[in-house]
């Protein structure tokens, strides 16, 4: 299983380098886990690059889960409507560190 570090901060100021690593991840058809349990500050346009990431994960066959999830991003992600999509619909605030 392949793991992606997400860092503290997603954000369009690193967009374009974290878009590479995500593809570069998902064309070698490995399982993906990602960490996101250090990431306090995501922007839409990290939301909308995890989200393609599941998405074009589910079109390859490609399994992706969540090695840890924070705060931030679970919040992010029920305000912008994308939580089914990058599942973490079941995930609360209280457990997103211990995700897995």
């Amino acid at each position: 299983m392949k793991i992606i570090e997400c860092g503290e901060s997603l954000d369009i100021t690193i967009a374009d380098k974290f878009y590479t690593q995500l593809a570069d991840a998902l064309n070698s058809h490995e399982p993906l886990a990602l960490n996101a349990g250090q990431l306090n500050r995501i922007d839409g346009a990290g939301l909308q690059l995890l989200t393609a990431l599941f998405r074009e994960a589910h079109a390859h066959a490609v399994e992706v889960k969540w090695e840890a999830t924070s705060a931030p991003l679970i919040t992010a992600a029920k305000i912008l409507g994308v939580s089914a999509v990058l599942k973490l619909e079941d995930t609360t605030i209280d457990e997103s560190s211990a995700r897995g």
